[in-house]
């Protein structure tokens, strides 16, 4: 069994080292994995109010974890006032509001209602949270269940108000939401037809550290590779990773064995196997030793280059020296592969933070630099082919009007791999496309 997994305690000074990969990463297995105490909230906010450059939703994960100590709550708010509306952290600060315990809420109401910053979303889930603090989870399931299907009527008429049922009833649920049981029979029925609510009640059960819940997580992870729901199949593999244990590991070993040998096209980021793919992403984001055992296995297990870089990209993710060893073991014949830009963006600033030296640093170094210099340009590609596609339907519709065209417009032509699942959205949130408008 490996034990060498750095520990919690030996991350935190690791939230100011000088390698800014080296420092996120240190957030996120913080945020992520790192005791859902106050003290930690406080090191993740103060660590992104000194470094900017942290991505927002890394260090909100960690701040809607756990309970808030009054200081950060009262320093969110103040910190509100000086924020452009449309920025990440404006965004992120909001996020962490909505998750704000209910006595705090209470105690300094006067406050928040001077507070002009405040989005009207934010107050509409603080006002319900406090009404329904003492309601019964019968009675809270109930209204959350109404208000998801406002949400899904608004959905499929495309209007921005699914977006704020959605999150009204997910605090609605969490506020005081049933015991598992119910959130797994309600999974168990296969009522796919509602996913928002199907997406909420795996994203609570991935918080639940219960066998029941584990089991229908896993349950409710196959079925959506069934019945191909991408979205449902995300939430769970997030939820997954959050309360893995020995035995979803060894399910999730399972699952990649039994499917067919894995192909990657990391071209266009689509690979032929999404259940493999979900798969590795749970153990790499599961911080578990065993999920480093059952990596390392995987190597050559399908006889595939492309398959064992994917791997090493996993496992690059786990702060062991074991895993970096392994993976540094392997480098040599996986830098012909198209993933192996991604394999260093992840080992490199892994390998600072442990302190291992890696062989022909500078020449790693260096395929990595130019790998994020084709990712930035493939997205500049991108957003200029999504403005001509957009320019051509304006001329389109111009010409439909009636109305002269102020030039021609050339045939829209994709000559480049379209925007990947994992790649950051163009919209500029700072979140990966599945996570942001791929919805």
């Amino acid at each position: 069994m490996i034990q060498d997994l750095l520990s919690i305690d030996a991350l935190i000074p690791l939230l100011q080292a000088d390698h800014v990969d080296v420092r996120h990463q240190a957030a996120r297995i913080l945020a992520d994995h790192g005791p859902a105490t106050a003290a930690i909230k406080k090191l993740l906010w103060e660590a992104y109010l000194a470094d900017e450059q942290h991505p927002y939703e890394i260090i909100a994960a960690g701040m809607n974890r756990g309970p808030m100590d009054e200081a950060t709550f009262l320093g969110i708010i103040e910190r509100l006032t000086v924020l452009d509306d449309r920025s990440a952290e404006m965004a992120m600060a909001q996020t962490t509001l909505d998750h704000a315990p209910v006595e705090l809420i209470r105690k300094h109401r006067s406050v928040i209602d001077k507070q002009a910053s405040i989005w009207p979303s934010t107050r509409t889930l603080m006002n319900f949270r406090t009404q329904l603090q003492h309601e019964t989870p019968a009675k809270i399931w109930q209204k959350a269940i109404k208000v998801l299907g406002v949400a899904g009527s608004a959905w499929t008429e495309d209007d921005m108000l699914s977006a704020k049922g959605f999150t009204l009833a997910g605090f609605l649920i969490a506020a005081n939401y049933p015991s598992t049981e119910v959130l797994s029979q309600y999974l168990a029925e296969g009522r796919y037809g509602d996913t928002l609510l199907a997406l909420e009640i795996v994203d609570m059960l991935g918080y639940r550290a219960e066998a029941s819940a584990r089991a229908t997580l896993l349950s409710t992870f196959s079925k959506a590779l069934e019945h191909e729901d991408e979205l449902l199949a995300d939430a769970c593999t997030d939820a997954l990773a959050r309360c893995a244990d020995a035995e979803v590991i060894a399910a999730v070993q399972r699952l990649i064995a039994d499917e067919s040998p894995l192909l990657i096209d990391y071209a266009s980021d689509e690979p032929l196997s999404l259940g493999t793919e979900l798969s590795l992403d749970i153990l790499g984001n599961s911080f578990l030793p065993q999920a480093v055992s059952a990596l390392v296995s995987l190597f050559g297990s399908k006889a595939s280059l492309e398959f064992d870089c994917a791997v090493a990209a996993h496992l690059a993710l786990f702060p062991s020296p074991t895993a970096v060893d392994e993976v540094l073991k392997r480098l040599p014949q996986l830098e012909t592969t198209a993933g192996f830009g991604e394999v260093l963006l992840r080992l490199l600033p892994m390998a600072a933070l442990l302190g291992i030296q890696v062989p022909k640093q500078a020449h790693l170094e260096q395929l990595k630099s130019d790998y994020m210099t084709q990712k930035a340009e493939d997205l500049a590609e991108y957003l200029r082919e999504e403005a001509l596609e957009d320019e051509a339907l304006e001329a389109d519709f111009d010409e439909f009007e009636g109305k002269p065209l102020a030039s021609p417009i050339l045939p829209y032509v994709r000559v480049e791999a379209k925007l990947g699942r994992n790649d950051p959205c163009h919209c500029g949130s700072g979140k990966k496309y599945k996570k942001c408008c791929m919805l």
